[in-house]
């Protein structure tokens, strides 16, 4: 178990008959050590996200499916590729998303934690929710935001120009993490990362171009 995962989406191919991309995540422990790879077709909408470990790419340790591929908010965890269902996800458009046992009885909430009059102006600003919180009815589990990625120790290179793009690669790398609470540590990755990739392919997507 891990009580941190940061997630780097690493590749988007354009596919008009995908729905438009098919995207590669890599999901990392706090100490950088690479624990899944994602395969995601068409945001989440166009087909089976898979979730594969590291050290093997041809075995699907567990997957998301739409419940329909148009005007859906229900999404399907499933053991492997083709095995027992786990959860069930909803969608709850760019405010968050509830997760649910195999029963569909809600286990927790990914929400946006700001209150209705900051949502409003904020979204007549054009801004949008940049950290969202993991509940479990009112106890706090864990938070989801956008953190800098740490960058690769590199020789120093003098002069203004290297400064410079050494700030904006600062400024620009930054992955959504999904930090637990210590009461929170032994979560099931099945029932979270995809609720995770689904956030971010779904509800921060359409918070971001509203």
């Amino acid at each position: 178990m891990s009580d941190f995962y940061r997630f780097k989406k690493v590749q988007v191919i354009d596919n008009r008959l995908l729905k438009g991309e098919t995207s590669w995540y890599e999901i990392y422990a706090r100490n950088d050590s690479l624990l899944y790879r994602v395969h995601v077709v068409g945001s989440c909408l166009g087909g089976t996200t898979k979730f594969y470990r590291p050290d093997n790419d041809q075995k699907v340790v567990f997957s998301l499916r739409p419940k329909r591929k148009f005007l859906n908010l229900t999404f399907f965890v499933f053991q492997g590729d083709d095995g027992a269902k786990l959860a069930t996800l909803h969608l709850k458009t760019t405010r968050g998303i509830r997760v649910c046992d195999d029963a569909d009885q809600q286990l927790y909430s990914i929400v946006d934690p700001r209150k209705i009059k900051e949502q409003f102006i904020e979204d007549i600003l054009g801004g949008w929710c940049g950290e969202y919180a993991l509940l479990a009815g009112d106890n706090l589990l864990g938070r989801f935001d956008r953190r800098a990625r740490e960058q690769q120790p590199e020789p120093e290179k003098s002069g203004f120009l290297n400064r410079l793009r050494r700030g904006i690669l600062k400024g620009i790398l930054r992955d959504w993490c999904l930090e637990l609470s210590p009461s929170a540590i032994t979560l099931s990755p099945e029932f979270l990362l995809p609720a995770a990739i689904l956030l971010q392919e779904q509800s921060i997507r359409l918070d971001q171009t509203h």
